[in-house]
């Protein structure tokens, strides 16, 4: 839902941004990771006042209406006020970022025929 594949290009899904932000936010400083806590307890309280589900469990529609609100949050240098709206800015910069230094990522754009400085520069996977 934050970065979908689009023109060509992989989506956060598509290069396991999911697994690398369990490991990033794992050995990270204990304010980012209290934004993620109370932004996914924020995800599921509002799944579970409006559907009687979990997040994970809800469907892309419902995911949607609990999500597109607090994601047009126009960005300013200070976090917004709200915890999901905080989580969610948070999120979506920590999967942009994750996804556009990936090699499948880098691989898509010079196939497309984008130059960009960075093009070829991209994360290994650590095992």
């Amino acid at each position: 839902m934050i970065v979908p594949a689009q023109n060509g290009r992989p989506g956060a899904l598509d290069v396991e941004v999911p697994e690398f932000l369990d490991f990033h936010v794992s050995v990270s400083f204990d304010d980012r990771q209290q934004t993620y806590r109370a932004g996914l307890d924020a995800l599921n309280h509002q799944a579970l006042l409006l559907f009687s589900k979990s997040f994970a469990e809800l469907s892309d529609a419902q995911a949607d209406q609990i999500v597109a609100e607090p994601m047009r949050v126009n960005w300013t240098p200070s976090p917004p006020r709200d915890i999901l709206a905080e989580f969610l800015r948070e999120v979506r910069e920590d999967a942009l970022a994750a996804t556009q230094n990936t090699r499948e990522y880098s691989e898509a754009m010079a196939s497309a025929g984008v130059r960009r400085r960075d093009t070829g520069l991209y994360w290994y996977v650590m095992e």
